[in-house]
C-alpha cells in the first residue's frame, strides 16, 4: 500500500479570497437579508454606547464575550456571528468597536513584550498572542463595512499602540482614516480617561470633548474618584506606575457619552438623508419581533434604493486583489489552545 501523501501548504489568501470562501459558506454570494440594522457595537462590555443610539430609536445589536458565549470573536462561531451582524447594518450605518486595551496601554507594555516590539511577546503568550489575532480578524470586519458603504469607529485609551501594530498601520496607510481625540471625564466619567477615535465616520470629530481646569481639579480633589494608575518606586529609587483597582472599571462609557455621540450620528443621517432626496414617507418601522433584547427598538431610515441591490459579489469586488492577507496574519499569531 502506498504511503499516505501530507497535504500540501495552504497557498496564499488574499482577504478577498478568505472573505469569498466565509461569505459564500454563510449566504452565498447573492443577496443576504434585509439591511434594516442601524448599529453594531462590538466587545460593547456595559453596551452604553448602544444605550445612546437606542434612545434615539436606532436599532442595532450589541455583541460582548461577557453577555454571550458565542459573541467570542476569536471563536470561528463567534467571528461568522460578528460578520453576521455587520452584513445587517444599512448603507450609512455605524460600527463601533472597544478592543481589549490591556495589552497595548503603557502600563502593561513592559510585561507585554510591546516595549520592545509593538507585536509584543506573542511566541511565549497566548494572551498576547490572541490580542494580536483580535486586531487581525477586526481589520477584515473593518474592510467589509467599507465596502458596504458602512461607518467604523475604534477606540482606544490614548496611551495604547493598537494603531502602531504592524496590520494595523498597513492598513490605515492604503484606507486613511480619521482620528479625534477626547475625554471621557468630560463625560461624567470620575476618570479624565484620554480617549482615541479612529474611524470613517465623517463626524467623528463632533464628539471630541476637553475637560476644563476646573473639572480636572474637581475630580483629582474628588475622594470617591475611580483610582486607575499606582505611583511607586522600584529598588533603584526610579518612579514606578502600576494599575489601580479601578481601571477595569474604567472600560465602560458613560452614558452621556452614547447619547453625545448617538445625536452627532443623527444630525448627520437626516442631514445625508436629505441631501439625497429620501422623503420621510420612505422611513419605515422595523419588525422588531426577534427573540434577542438587543433586537428590539427601532425607527431608522429605509436603506438606500441604490444600494439594496447590492450583492456580497458586488461588495467583495470593491476589494483590490492585492489586499493584504489579513487572515493569515490571523493564523500566524493566533492563540493555538482556542
Amino acid at each position: 500500500m502506498a504511503a499516505v501523501q501530507p497535504l500540501p501548504a495552504p497557498a496564499e489568501m488574499s482577504l478577498k479570497d478568505a472573505l469569498h470562501v466565509i461569505l459564500s459558506s454563510m449566504y452565498g454570494l447573492g443577496r443576504v437579508g434585509d439591511r434594516n440594522i442601524t448599529f453594531v457595537e462590538l466587545i460593547a462590555g456595559e453596551a452604553n454606547w448602544s444605550c445612546g443610539m437606542r434612545s434615539l430609536s436606532y436599532k442595532g445589536v450589541s455583541l460582548d464575550l461577557r453577555r454571550n458565549y458565542a459573541h467570542d470573536f476569536l471563536t470561528p462561531a463567534g467571528f461568522m456571528a460578528t460578520l453576521s451582524a455587520v452584513l445587517r447594518i444599512r448603507p450609512g450605518g455605524v460600527l463601533w468597536a472597544g478592543p481589549p486595551c490591556s495589552t497595548w496601554v503603557y502600563m502593561s507594555r513592559h510585561s507585554t513584550g510591546r516595549d520592545k516590539d509593538v507585536r509584543g511577546n506573542w511566541k511565549s503568550s497566548s494572551y498576547v498572542a490572541s490580542q494580536n489575532a483580535l486586531v487581525s480578524r477586526l481589520l477584515v470586519i473593518l474592510r467589509l463595512c467599507m465596502a458596504r458603504g458602512v461607518y467604523y469607529i475604534i477606540e482606544q485609551p490614548r496611551s495604547s499602540i493598537m494603531f502602531e501594530y504592524p496590520p494595523f498601520v498597513k492598513f490605515l496607510k492604503t484606507h486613511p482614516a480619521n482620528t479625534c481625540h477626547t475625554e471621557m471625564g468630560a463625560f461624567g466619567l470620575k476618570a479624565e480617561k484620554d480617549t482615541t477615535l479612529k474611524g470613517t465616520a465623517p463626524y467623528i470629530s463632533e464628539p471630541e470633548r476637553r475637560m476644563t481646569s476646573e473639572e480636572r481639579k474637581r475630580i483629582r480633589l474628588d475622594a470617591s474618584k475611580m483610582k486607575t494608575a499606582v505611583q511607586g518606586e522600584n529598588c533603584m529609587g526610579g518612579r514606578t506606575v502600576t494599575k489601580g483597582p479601578d481601571l477595569k472599571s474604567t472600560q465602560a462609557y458613560p452614558l452621556e457619552f452614547g447619547c453625545a455621540h448617538a445625536l452627532k450620528f443623527q444630525a448627520h443621517d437626516l442631514a445625508k438623508a436629505a441631501d439625497e432626496h429620501v422623503p420621510t414617507a420612505k422611513r419605515r418601522r422595523v419588525d422588531s419581533l426577534s427573540a434577542s433584547a438587543d433586537m428590539d427598538h427601532g425607527f431608522l431610515p429605509s436603506r438606500l434604493p441604490e444600494a439594496s441591490e447590492r450583492t456580497l459579489s458586488d461588495d467583495l469586488s470593491d476589494m483590490s486583489d492585492e489586499e493584504d492577507p489579513w487572515f493569515l496574519d490571523d493564523l500566524k499569531t493566533s492563540n493555538t489552545n482556542r
